[in-house]
């Protein structure tokens, strides 16, 4: 994540301080819920009730207080931008070599026979969490003609999903 503002520098601290270690480490990032066990008496069903009514009530009170950081994670992804795989691994704590490795094995990348640079399979491209970044090497001395080379980056979409698709993951 590249912006310099202090908002988003405080935004990038919380995802990466708070939020993605929570999705490692639990699946998911919010409130756990615990089904209430049935009444067994006539005098225990209004205490369930006023119970579940508190509980109720502080959810909603989470929710409200959450929701602004939950915006602020989906203006984030559709932002522009997109970080090499090296730098994405480094966001979701894995080393680069096992981010690759689980990135070809779920059919996000993949090389060309005979080639060593990794492309993005289209369903990523076009769902929007993988880009390619051409950049061009200069004019190929035998064919004249020009060299370009392609690398893969995530967008920050696709490192929001890989977030919750790594989730609990150890490197």
């Amino acid at each position: 994540m590249k912006s310099q503002l202090p908002s988003a520098e405080r935004f990038e601290e919380w995802v990466v301080g708070d939020v993605l270690p929570s999705i490692r480490k639990t699946g998911s990032y919010g409130v756990t819920c615990h089904a209430p066990a049935v009444p067994q008496t006539l005098p225990e069903a209004p205490r369930l009730a006023a119970d579940l009514a508190e509980q109720n009530n502080h959810l909603h009170l989470v929710v409200a207080e959450q929701a602004p950081k939950v915006r602020a994670l989906e203006v984030l992804t559709e932002t522009a931008g997109a970080i090499c795989i090296t730098d994405a691994a480094k966001q979701v704590s894995m080393q680069p070599k096992a981010l690759f490795q689980w990135l070809q094995e779920n059919r996000w990348i993949y090389r060309r026979t005979g080639s060593s640079r990794w492309l993005a399979y289209q369903p990523r491209l076009e769902q929007g969490v993988l880009v390619h970044k051409l950049t061009e090497l200069g004019i190929d001395d035998d064919t004249g003609q020009q060299k370009v080379a392609e690398q893969v980056l995530v967008t920050r979409k696709g490192l929001a999903l890989l977030g919750e698709k790594l989730a609990g993951r150890v490197a």
